[in-house]
C-alpha cells in the first residue's frame, strides 16, 4: 500500500471513530450576591467556577466536574462535584428493554426531591420495561465535604456540623428502589419509592446524645396534565425510624404542586407548591424523633 492509501485509510478510521466517540468541555462561572438580616444586616457573596468534561464512547459516557468556590465565610474551597461513569444498552429481541447504569459521584434524588436530593458516592441501575421503569440505587455520604453536605438527621450530625475538626459529612449509607408507571390512566404517572438509611458510625465516634438514627421511607406519587398547559403533582411519604436511645420514630410527609407553562409569553412558567410534615406530638427536636419512644 502506498503512502496515499495509508493516509486515506487513517482518515476513514478517524471518521469512523468520531461516530463512536465524542466529548465536550467547558468552564462555567456563577455569582450570587445578597443581603440578609438575622438580628443584624449582613452581605453575602458566593462565586463558583466549575470546569467540566463530558465524553461519550459508544454506549458509555463519562462526566466529570471540579469546582472552586469563594465565599465571605470560606475563601478557598475546592470540590469534586461530579464523577460519573455510565452506560445505556438495548437488550432483548422483539420485547426489548433498556438497561442504564451509573457509578461514581452524582446526584441521588427521589421523585419528590424532599426526602432525598443529595450528592453521594455510589451506583445506580435502571431497567426500562414495556410497562414502566424500575430503578435501584445506593450511595455513601461520608466522603462528601461538610460545606456541601446537607444530611443532618441526628444530634450527632448537628454537632459535627459545627465542629471545625470534622471535614466530611456523616457516615451514612442510603439505598433506594423506585417504580415509575407512565400514563396509567388519564395520562397520569404513578410513582412509588422505598428508601433506607443507616448510620455507620461506631458508638465511640458519636459526638452527642441520641445515639444512632436509622430511617426507612415508603412513598407514593401521582403526576400528569390537568388541562394543557396546566400540570400537577402530589405525593405522600410514611417514615419509620429507629434511634438507639429514643426508640421508634414515626412521621409522614405530603406535598404537591401545579405548573403552568406559557411558552408564548416570553417562555414563561408559573408554579406553586406546598409541603406538610408531621410526627410524634412529644418530639422535642427534629433531629431526635420521638423523645418518649412511642
Amino acid at each position: 500500500m502506498n503512502g496515499r492509501g495509508v493516509f486515506i485509510s487513517i482518515v476513514f478510521l478517524l471518521m469512523g471513530a468520531g461516530l463512536c466517540f465524542g466529548f465536550d468541555f467547558g468552564l462555567t462561572v456563577d455569582n450570587a450576591t445578597g443581603v440578609r438580616s438575622v438580628g443584624e444586616v449582613e452581605f453575602t457573596q458566593r462565586d463558583k467556577a466549575a470546569l467540566w468534561f463530558k465524553g461519550i464512547f459508544g454506549g458509555f459516557s463519562v462526566d466529570v466536574q471540579g469546582s472552586y468556590t469563594f465565599s465571605l465565610d470560606r475563601y478557598l474551597f475546592f470540590d469534586l462535584d461530579l464523577l460519573r461513569f455510565g452506560g445505556e444498552f438495548l437488550l432483548g429481541g422483539e420485547s426489548s428493554f433498556v438497561f442504564r447504569f451509573g457509578a461514581g459521584r452524582f446526584l441521588f434524588r427521589d421523585f419528590s426531591g424532599k426526602v432525598l436530593s443529595h450528592k453521594l458516592d455510589g451506583v445506580k441501575a435502571e431497567l426500562g420495561l414495556p410497562f414502566g421503569v424500575i430503578t435501584v440505587s445506593g450511595g455513601y455520604a461520608g466522603l462528601t465535604q461538610k460545606p456541601v453536605s446537607g444530611i443532618i438527621i441526628s444530634s450527632s450530625d448537628l454537632a459535627d456540623r459545627v465542629d471545625d475538626a470534622v471535614i466530611f459529612g456523616p457516615s451514612r449509607v442510603v439505598e433506594m428502589v423506585e417504580l415509575l408507571l407512565p400514563e396509567v390512566f388519564l395520562r397520569q404517572d404513578i410513582k412509588a419509592a422505598l428508601l433506607f438509611q443507616q448510620d455507620l458510625r461506631a458508638d465511640a465516634k458519636l459526638t452527642s446524645g441520641g445515639g444512632k438514627v436509622h430511617t426507612e421511607y415508603a412513598g407514593l406519587g401521582l403526576s400528569g396534565p390537568v388541562v394543557h398547559p396546566l400540570y400537577w403533582n402530589g405525593y405522600f411519604y410514611f417514615n419509620l425510624g429507629q434511634s438507639s436511645v429514643e426508640g421508634t420514630i414515626l412521621s409522614f410527609l405530603t406535598g404537591g404542586g401545579v405548573d403552568l407553562y406559557l411558552p408564548r409569553v416570553l417562555g414563561s412558567r408559573f408554579w406553586g407548591s406546598f409541603v406538610y410534615a408531621g410526627g410524634d406530638g412529644d418530639a422535642g427536636s427534629v433531629y431526635e424523633g420521638s423523645t418518649a419512644g412511642n
